[in-house]
């Protein structure tokens, strides 16, 4: 789902815990996930980004294909472009990807993120890729 998405659901999770007289404190995380590719620069970050896009996405929706059965509308974009341009995919260098992120979890109002490419379709030369989470304090 885009940032954009999840705030106005954000929004209304929040609105209707305070309807129902509960203590924000107590509010369950909200969040965001976003496959992240993160390079020395944008251009090779989204290169690999791309090719495991397209491997990856061919995965998510084979059983929808092979039994005739529509993809649920919050659905990731088919192409690889869309998809970055909504966020759902995070690919460039650490700042890009740093500051994409800052900007989605804003726009969310998210407490809680979860970023990474959990899957063998992205090889990282660096061994320290991972999947990562985030919690607002």
């Amino acid at each position: 789902m885009r940032a954009d998405g999840v705030g106005q659901f954000s929004a209304r999770y929040r609105a209707a815990w305070k309807a129902l007289g509960r203590d924000e404190k107590d509010l369950p995380l909200i969040g965001l996930s976003r496959h992240v590719v993160v390079g020395d620069t944008d251009r090779e970050a989204q290169s690999a980004a791309k090719r495991a896009f397209a491997l990856w996405y061919d995965a998510l929706i084979h059983l929808w294909r092979a039994h005739g059965v529509g993809l649920p509308r919050q659905m990731i974009p088919a192409e690889f472009e869309p998809a970055l341009d909504g966020g759902y995919i995070i690919a460039g260098s650490a700042s890009t990807v740093r500051d994409r992120l800052k900007r989605d979890n804003e726009t969310a109002a998210s407490t809680t993120a979860c970023a990474g490419w959990p899957s063998a379709t992205c090889r990282s030369r660096n061994p320290r890729a991972r999947l990562s989470f985030w919690r607002r304090k």
